[in-house]
């Protein structure tokens, strides 16, 4: 799960807004879903699966839609939902869980953008919430979602894990074997690169995992590889 930023002057989003305040009590239209899958780059808020390519998905609500009626059209309450994901949460209580980016305090709606990576870390594949967090919500996103039970899922993420992993490592071959070759292979490795840092980008499912377990390996081969093509 990542912090996902929502910006509400942006075209689709405005779009929505408007399409939602004259929908009288349907969430479910064309210019919602098109906004959310933006928004999300068509990644689950919750467990970061990309949900189109195998199955429609679903808006869910944070706060349930039928205990708490008034936000049921409200856009800040509406999020990216693979169907598994939205069924989990079903109406259960939303105060043990993490938010993708929007909760309601005070009488306003607003965000916490370290919130989540406070709770959460993946060790390998796997997700973990923080032992030093001050907050259990991200013990209770784990379990309600069942991110780490759900076994398509976690292949899922362990292929992954798998693929980033092993590019890193032709690169670090490459690398290794001098200057030389690395200036005769140029074209290759630029490729290899593209395609690792591909993983890392907000449209690439699981890219939290990917960041955290690969990230500064990425950054220091990127650095080496600059290094010798300057020599």
């Amino acid at each position: 799960m990542r912090y996902i930023p929502r910006d509400n002057n942006t075209w689709h989003a405005m779009h929505a807004i408007y399409a939602l305040r004259h929908s009288g009590d349907e969430y479910n239209i064309e210019p919602v879903k098109s906004a959310l899958r933006h928004i999300y780059n068509g990644c689950c808020a919750y467990c970061e699966g990309k949900v189109e390519p195998v199955a429609y998905f679903e808006i869910e609500h944070f706060y349930h839609k039928e205990k708490y009626q008034q936000w049921k059209t409200n856009f800040h309450n509406l999020h990216f939902s693979c169907p598994r994901c939205n069924r989990l949460k079903g109406d259960k209580e939303n105060d043990t869980i993490l938010s993708p980016n929007y909760y309601y305090e005070n009488g306003e709606w607003v965000t916490h953008p370290t919130e989540i990576d406070s709770c959460l870390h993946y060790t390998g594949y796997l997700l973990f919430p923080n032992a030093d967090a001050t907050s259990k919500k991200g013990e209770g996103t784990i379990e309600m979602f069942k991110l780490n039970d759900r076994p398509f899922l976690v292949w899922d993420r362990l292929r992954r894990y798998i693929e980033v992993y092993n590019l890193l490592k032709v690169i670090f071959d490459v690398l290794k074997s001098g200057k030389d070759a690395v200036k005769q292979l140029d074209r290759p490795i630029a490729i290899l690169f593209q395609q690792t840092i591909s993983y890392t980008n907000p449209d690439a499912a699981y890219s939290t995992m990917i960041i955290q377990n690969f990230g500064d390996e990425i950054k220091k081969l990127l650095s080496i590889w600059n290094v010798y093509r300057k020599e």
